[in-house]
């Protein structure tokens, strides 16, 4: 917050009400800044915190007796209480009870297809760049068989053409995950100082580096096992035939 509104020790600000430039502004007992708080990747870094005295001291000129409270915090004991309160401050009080876990889990279920339809495209695009692989080495080695089969020839064991053609594969998709990684994470940086949601995202808190090293593992562990079908392949060609056909 303090990179966004460029507050820094002993500034000034004022407070105002609402989120719109028309709001109610008290010019007349400006804010002072006294301390600022490290990044922690929570809802704090969005916040700009303040005593609830300082609050009411805005509202309230001579007699503090009238003071109110707008709003409380409560934990429940048991989570019984937490079901049946809500629902009778809301039915039996001109008061409103919003409990934290239903309120989140209400978001997630209007969130949530846009979720899965994002999780579905990822596995879609990962599963089409196995298949390109796949057939990228199955047509190189269509139209490379007779040179594999004039290897035989020269001595090549059908290990030696089987080792080859899987490290060509390998080579491809370890290269190609690897500038996937990299640009994954410079988009993800790019985040941080150009997105209001980037900023408030902390790398050690979600150990994203982790996440990306056990993605980019699978990806290559799955990409050996695509890379098997056409080193099979090589592995069982009659070199005969393929030398009399050509």
């Amino acid at each position: 917050m303090s990179q966004i509104t460029k507050l820094k020790l002993n500034k000034f600000f004022v407070g105002s009400h609402g989120l719109i430039d028309t709001g109610d502004i008290h010019a007349e007992q400006p804010y002072k800044v006294v301390g600022v708080l490290n990044k922690t990747g929570t809802i704090l870094d969005n916040l700009i915190l303040t005593s609830l005295e300082s609050v009411w001291s805005l509202h309230t000129d001579v007699n503090k007796n009238k003071l109110e409270i707008t709003s409380l915090l409560l934990k429940y004991k048991n989570k019984t209480s937490s079901f049946s309160f809500p629902r009778l401050i809301n039915k039996g009080t001109n008061m409103q009870a919003a409990s934290p876990s239903f309120e989140i889990s209400k978001l997630l279920k209007l969130t949530g297809n846009a979720h899965r339809v994002v999780d579905y495209l990822s596995v879609l695009i990962i599963l089409l760049s196995f298949i390109g692989i796949l057939f990228t080495l199955l047509n190189n080695i269509n139209e490379r068989k007779y040179d594999l089969a004039i290897l035989r020839t020269l001595g090549f064991s059908r290990w030696k053409l089987f080792s080859i053609i899987l490290s060509e594969g390998m080579i491809i998709s370890i290269v190609g995950s690897t500038i996937g990684l990299i640009f994954g994470y410079l988009v993800y940086e790019s985040m941080q100082y150009f997105s209001i949601v980037g900023r408030s995202i902390e790398l050690g808190q979600l150990n994203f580096l982790n996440d990306l090293f056990l993605i980019w593992i699978t990806v290559n562990i799955i990409a050996f096992i695509t890379c098997l079908v056409p080193c099979i392949k090589v592995y069982k060609q009659n070199i005969r035939t393929i030398l009399l056909n050509s």
